[in-house]
């Protein structure tokens, strides 16, 4: 035992405790996330299953994933595509395409709703094969805010009308859009009168939950296999005939 007090097991130990003390934090760390996660997904779970409210008596027009009911046209000569969007693992676009309000709501008058998915192939705006109905309709769905220009990967022409885009840049979009445009968008739930087989409604939102627990998991597996190399380690040195590091760490 008294070689566990040589400088060279001491500095073993020390380094053993400051990961160990870093593991523990870093998963009561993603569990905390992980609990934050779980909140927001009922949140959002909440605001989308939600009565519908008139977008009128929305008290913050950038509340995320409140649902509200908006009337108006649809306006399909300024549609444009949103880029890389999937279904089922089929690539395509979505659709977005600008109501005309009846009426408008703080101080502007028309909405890009996204209609949902087509397919790769119907590129080209208007999407006439997926128009949407003619005449005054009800649009029920869920507010979601302005996306904005990365710093990394695809990003959208500073000028110019754009018929297919990497990113909803709503104030981007709001030059080639006919009247004020509201400062969010909406993902469309359901429309009356109803549409036809195309758009295909995009799936509800969903927060991934599972992501932090993985990690908490995965920092403490590291703390445990830590843990167990050294027991294992200790052991087998104090079994040892040339048991660790008598000189030579003190000499080193």
């Amino acid at each position: 035992m008294r070689d566990l007090l040589r400088p060279g097991w001491l500095v073993l130990f020390v380094i053993v405790a400051l990961l160990t003390g870093l593991f523990l934090s870093l998963g009561a760390w993603q569990l905390r996330r992980w609990d934050d996660a779980k909140a927001q997904a009922a949140e959002v779970d909440a605001r989308v299953d939600a009565t519908p409210i008139a977008l009128a008596d929305v008290d913050d027009l950038d509340a995320e994933y409140t649902r509200v009911q908006v009337n108006g046209t649809w306006v399909p000569a300024q549609e444009i595509l949103w880029r890389n969007r999937a279904n089922n693992g089929v690539a395509g676009f979505h659709v977005l395409t600008p109501l005309q309000l009846d009426a408008p709501v703080m101080g502007f008058d028309v909405v890009l709703v996204n209609r949902g998915w087509v397919p790769a192939s119907m590129d080209e705006p208007p999407v006439t094969r997926a128009a949407p109905p003619d005449g005054r309709v009800s649009v029920v769905g869920h507010l979601r805010s302005s996306g904005v220009q990365p710093g990394f990967g695809p990003t959208d022409a500073a000028d110019g009308p754009l018929a297919r885009v990497f990113n909803i840049d709503l104030p981007r979009l709001d030059a080639q859009i006919d009247g004020a445009l509201a400062t969010s968008w909406i993902m469309l739930h359901e429309q009356t009168p109803a549409g036809g087989a195309l758009p295909v409604p995009a799936p509800r939102p969903e927060i991934d939950t599972g992501q932090n627990i993985s990690y908490a998991i995965q920092w403490y597996a590291f703390l445990l296999i830590m843990w167990t190399a050294t027991v294992v380690f200790v052991r087998r040195r104090e079994r040892s005939p040339r048991s660790v590091p008598r000189d030579t760490l003190t000499e080193a």
